[in-house]
């Protein structure tokens, strides 16, 4: 089953987690969606899910919240930060600025990346 597009996002969950956490987010320099997972799970470790007990609720709530942050498209939330933020996309082969749907600048970088 096709999953819908949610306000334009991936799906409900990356809205919702762009939205309460890095809507209005800015940064200095180029992210990925390895950063944007590292500083959602490091601001909520902070918080009551490193400290849940082992019991039923506790135990029940951690598993919601993992299936919940394994359904975010993280790379998207990172290219809407950059975009926010007047970062340019970059070509992964050669650094060339690029549209933020894009990944490569040319069927030359397409065919590297796929070596």
């Amino acid at each position: 089953m096709a999953q819908e597009k949610y306000n334009g996002w991936t799906n409900y969950e990356t809205w919702k987690s762009y939205m309460e956490f890095f809507d209005g987010y800015r940064v200095d320099e180029r992210i990925d969606g390895d950063y944007c997972y590292d500083r959602l799970t490091e601001y909520l470790g902070t918080h009551d899910y490193a400290y849940m007990e082992d019991n039923f609720k506790d135990r029940l709530a951690n598993r919601l919240f993992t299936e919940f942050v394994d359904k975010v498209n993280f790379d998207e939330i990172a290219d809407s930060v950059n975009e926010m933020s007047g970062i340019e996309n970059e070509c992964q082969m050669c650094g060339k600025p690029i549209d933020y749907n894009q990944l490569v600048c040319s069927s030359i970088c397409h065919e590297a990346s796929m070596r």
